[in-house]
């Protein structure tokens, strides 16, 4: 039973370890034939996230807004957002990849103290 408990607990820390969490202004929006998924967004001092790949001309790291059921749900906000010069709160996965190897947002809050 001990074994399995700890064996539990690996596995979930090393999940929750891939998930990264930023909050604040979003500093830019890109869309564009260069980009894999729906957007890039950069999101201001979101400048770590282990292994995923940064703009290294701002630091910050790229967040990619991938295809998906949500992804014009989420695109509609992050424009919200960023129209309005409000903070929003992203979740991105790093082992969830669009096909130029950036890590995904999984989650954009616009209300980021929810």
């Amino acid at each position: 039973m001990k074994k399995i408990l700890l064996l539990s607990v690996l596995f979930s820390s090393s999940a929750i370890a891939n998930v990264h969490y930023a909050t604040g202004k979003i500093a830019d929006i890109v869309v564009g034939d260069d980009i894999a998924g729906k957007a890039v967004i950069y999101i201001e001092n979101f400048s770590e996230a282990n292994t995923c790949p940064k703009f290294t001309a701002k630091n910050l790291v790229i967040a990619s807004l991938p295809e998906s059921k949500y992804s014009d749900s989420l695109f509609s906000a992050a424009l919200m957002a960023y129209a309005s010069n409000k903070e929003v709160k992203i979740r991105v996965d790093e082992t969830k990849r669009d096909a130029n190897g950036w890590c995904e947002i999984t989650q954009l809050r616009v209300n980021k103290n929810f």
